[in-house]
């Protein structure tokens, strides 16, 4: 039985960064893309740095320069990057160059069948991929019945439109399907932007060993 990973995102109150905390997902997700109503600023709030080691901090960027996500992980004390733009393989291998031991996410839009059969064409592979709705924030997921189609040795996370009443559909995927490894959540998890409400968190995570 594999427990499922969990990645809460869009963090940036400190007190509700410590609280999400304490429930100990795998990963913790900032935005620094500034067009975003979650953009956590140039450096996080300092409850980060007290959470426990088994959290990696994640940094969201999309098409942003290379120097640029280097100085803030470097700022940020951040354990992993994630792409949302269009970076390239050049992009990805300059990222690893320069931070051999980076967590790397690369973000992925799926609109079809065709977007998730064409990512076993990719050259350069990150740690994980994300798997996201194509739908723009509308917080409609696709259609899971297309991940039956990944073929890549890359294990992912499922984002995209995941809240309470769909989460046991995703765990029910996750068990077809080994390269699933866990779950993006954000917005549906919410009080506000980037305000995450606990409980259904809490809940989530009671759900997640299958």
């Amino acid at each position: 039985m594999k427990r499922l990973q969990l990645k809460v995102c869009g963090m940036r109150d400190g007190a509700n960064i410590s609280a999400v905390g304490e429930l100990a997902p795998e990963y913790m997700g900032f935005i620094f893309v500034e067009s975003s109503p979650r953009y956590v600023g140039a450096t996080i709030p300092a409850q980060a740095a007290a959470l426990p080691a088994s959290i990696t901090r994640v940094g969201v960027f999309r098409d942003a320069p290379v120097d640029e996500v280097c100085a803030c992980i470097e700022r940020n004390n951040l354990g992993g990057a994630q792409l949302h733009g269009d970076e390239d393989d050049a992009y990805l291998r300059e990222l690893r160059r320069r931070n051999t031991s980076l967590l790397i996410v690369k973000a992925l839009k799926v609109s079809s069948e065709n977007d998730i059969t064409a990512i076993s064409a990719r050259t350069q592979s990150p740690d994980l991929y994300l798997l996201d709705s194509g739908t723009g924030g509308t917080g409609i997921p696709f259609d899971w019945r297309w991940l039956r189609s990944y073929s890549s040795p890359v294990p992912f996370l499922l984002a995209g439109g995941l809240s309470l009443s769909n989460i046991d559909q995703a765990i029910q995927a996750a068990r077809e399907i080994p390269s699933l490894v866990g779950f993006d959540i954000n917005s549906p998890f919410e009080t506000s932007p980037g305000i995450k409400d606990i409980q259904p968190i809490k809940e989530v995570l009671t759900r997640l060993s299958i």
